[in-house]
């Protein structure tokens, strides 16, 4: 049985596609995207817990992928972009608990957005976005 806390540390950076008009990411769609990514953390750390498990020193370092279209406000092609220590199962459930992501309102424009994903078999759980909306990068493209 694993008595440790695991620790979950997010945090996420955006770019988004350029409009017809020009323009960037709102900063509603950003809080929008960091409340549901945090609402997500206690299913995202089941995953990890569940992995553990498995192998109990399981330490994952990941960047996850995707994008929210404008029509359907729904987390699409959710993919691990980077990874060192991922388990497929572990990966796998990150991705099922990403991709049923909807937000309240639809983006402007297309937003493609990285999230960067730690997972450590000691600590609390934390994530790295912060409530001033500083940990965002909104370059265009």
């Amino acid at each position: 049985m694993i008595t440790t806390t695991n620790r979950l540390i997010l945090g996420v950076a955006l770019a988004t596609g350029v409009a017809a008009c020009g323009g960037g990411l709102s900063s509603a769609i950003k809080r929008d995207i960091t409340f549901k990514v945090q609402d997500r953390q206690p299913a995202l750390t089941d995953c990890y817990s569940r992995a553990l498990a498995l192998n109990p020193t399981l330490q994952a370092d990941m960047l996850v992928a995707f994008e929210v279209r404008e029509e359907t406000r729904r987390f699409r092609s959710v993919r691990v972009k980077e990874g060192a220590g991922v388990s497929p199962d572990l990966e796998r459930c990150l991705i099922e608990e990403l991709r049923d992501i909807q937000l309240d309102k639809a983006p402007d424009v297309k937003v493609e957005a990285t999230l960067p994903v730690q997972f450590t078999p000691t600590g609390g759980v934390s994530t790295g976005v912060g409530d001033d909306m500083g940990d965002f990068d909104d370059d265009l493209k």
